[in-house]
């Protein structure tokens, strides 16, 4: 697991450098073992200058390793205050560090046990954090994560995360979305960290993100099956599964569209040599329809969503999707294969196709080798496409 969080000190310094501006602070300590990644981290702090220590630690051991780093911000304020304020582990509430005025070459300048002093400064209101969400992700590909772009007035939105374990991609912002396209460099659980803070109203608060990556033959194991006797819970409860993935995005939809009804889905993947399992299709585009026009919400990562997007006005094509549906998506891919359809596919398609005598839920598989007609996957009755429909009434 690598989580961020603060980390004791038994010695704190600060360094000022009038004509640089550079402010340098230094701590030494002992920590766990396997932490790094060690930073001082700046708050909003009224009158003056307030810093996290922390570091990425993971995995727990039993050891502890000794620790020494520096790092430089450039500062300036006039007056500028004789001390700064530093959060730690042995210090929760902040205790001031003394400035040295000269440069962090200066021979008095050591770092020395951290002393209480004076300190001008104003707290900064620390708001409570929402829960935490839990993103589980494939090895190797890519997920988002999204958070609202409104900042607040001369404030500032922070992302964290463990380098160890993650590369930022890109960063954008859609439909008033921060959205952060990361991919996954180790398997194993990590967290991404993001934080608000406040200007004008001083203020912060943090959103923590639990990470859980994962390779395949992980969810490839057995699990929950869901059939037509199963409720709904239980079809929730298969994170992991095809409808209990769409299950998450339907209930999310439905708290702020109360009359969404599923429209279709589509799960698809990026390799190019396709995959034979439901399981390893790793992207999810789930629609509804909704009084006034469609819902959709994308995937941002293996049973996480972001924003769902409405738009107006209405669409045809296929009919509504009953729910529950009767059948998963394993059970379809079986089918499919007993039908001789043995080679991989790059997406499959849960509709209900308008077609004259029949009344059941479909799943499309789009093939690697085969001529695709439809971006859906296929309809009944088209010729030449290497493709397979696998249906079974809900009421069978």
């Amino acid at each position: 697991m690598g989580f961020l969080g603060i980390i004791p000190a038994s010695k704190l310094a600060a360094f000022y450098d009038p004509k640089t501006q550079q402010l340098t602070l230094s701590a030494e300590g002992t920590v766990e073992e396997y932490t790094g990644n060690f930073r001082f981290r700046q708050v909003p702090w009224m009158g003056g200058f307030k810093f996290y220590l922390e570091a990425w630690t993971g995995p727990l051991t039993s050891h502890t390793q000794h620790y020494a780093f520096d790092q430089s911000f450039k500062l300036s304020m006039v007056p500028f205050p004789k001390d700064v304020i530093v959060v730690d582990a042995n210090n929760p509430n902040g205790v001031p560090v003394e400035i040295h005025f000269g440069g962090h070459n200066d021979p008095a300048s050591k770092p020395t046990s951290a002393a209480p002093s004076s300190s001008d400064g104003k707290a900064v209101q620390e708001l409570p954090a929402p829960p935490q969400d839990t993103i589980n992700v494939l090895y190797k590909w890519p997920f988002e994560v999204q958070h609202a772009a409104e900042v607040p007035k001369m404030g500032f939105i922070n992302i964290d995360f463990d380098k160890r374990f993650l590369e930022l991609e890109s960063a954008s912002i859609n439909n008033g979305q921060i959205v952060w396209k990361f991919n996954s460099l180790e398997t194993g659980d990590t967290q991404i960290i993001i934080s608000v803070n406040g200007g004008i109203a001083q203020y912060t608060y943090r959103i923590v993100k639990d990470v859980r990556i994962f390779v395949l033959p992980e969810i490839l194991e057995p699990g929950p099956v869901i059939t037509q006797d199963k409720c709904e819970a239980e079809a929730e409860s298969a994170i992991l599964s095809f409808l209990g993935r769409v299950n998450i995005a339907r209930r999310k939809v439905l708290q702020h569209y109360p009359d969404a009804v599923l429209y279709n889905v589509e799960a698809s993947t990026t390799e190019r040599q396709g995959v034979t399992s439901p399981k390893a299709l790793g992207h999810m585009r789930v629609m509804f329809r909704v009084e006034k026009g469609t819902v959709t919400i994308n995937s941002t990562g293996y049973g996480s969503f972001g924003a769902a997007e409405f738009k107006s006005g209405s669409i045809l094509g296929n009919a509504n999707i009953d729910w529950p549906v009767g059948m998963d998506a394993d059970e379809a891919d079986q089918i499919l294969k007993k039908e001789g359809f043995k080679g991989p596919y790059t997406a499959l398609s849960l509709m209900k196709p308008l077609y004259p005598g029949s009344t059941d839920d479909l799943y499309g598989f789009r093939m690697v080798d085969g001529i695709d007609k439809w971006s859906g996957g296929c309809r009944p009755g088209d010729n030449g496409v290497s493709a397979a429909l696998a249906s079974r009434d809900s009421g069978d």
